[in-house]
């Protein structure tokens, strides 16, 4: 990297974005199996397991990884699912599979009237769900 490129030029932004996305796509297949197949504690040790071995990110990183999940999860087929999103983050990023999950539930709430989010990504209104679980 020569003094005029820094670590985030657009360049470099756009190169770390598309390994990502690489990354991202390799471990989709392993955590659907999981958590299509596996109770949500086990798919979630699964996933920290693999993720607890990767070197650190930095802050901007893992912001760039949780961009490339976000994508990559809205295209999936069944649509996006924010269990997913967590089981990505838990098994690419060491500092997530160290986090909490939490699970928002809505008592008798429609189908995905629920949510489930990494403690470091809460969602808007936390409030709204009648009960939280964590893993």
């Amino acid at each position: 990297m020569n003094s005029t490129q820094t670590q985030s030029s657009p360049r470099n932004r756009l190169l770390g974005f598309t390994r990502d996305l690489g990354l991202v796509l390799a471990a989709l297949p392993l955590v659907e199996i999981c958590r299509l197949s596996r109770p949500a504690a086990s798919s979630l040790a699964c996933c920290r397991c693999v993720g607890s071995r990767l070197t650190p990110r930095s802050v901007q990183e893992q912001a760039d990884l949780r961009r490339a999940v976000v994508s990559v999860d809205r295209l999936t087929p069944g649509g996006p699912d924010c269990f997913r999103r967590a089981l990505l983050m838990s098994a690419l990023d060491r500092a997530s599979a160290s986090e909490q999950v939490n699970f928002g539930i809505v008592l008798g709430g429609k189908p995905k009237a629920g949510h489930a989010w990494l403690e470091s990504d809460p969602p808007a209104d936390p409030g709204r769900y009648d009960t939280i679980v964590s893993i």
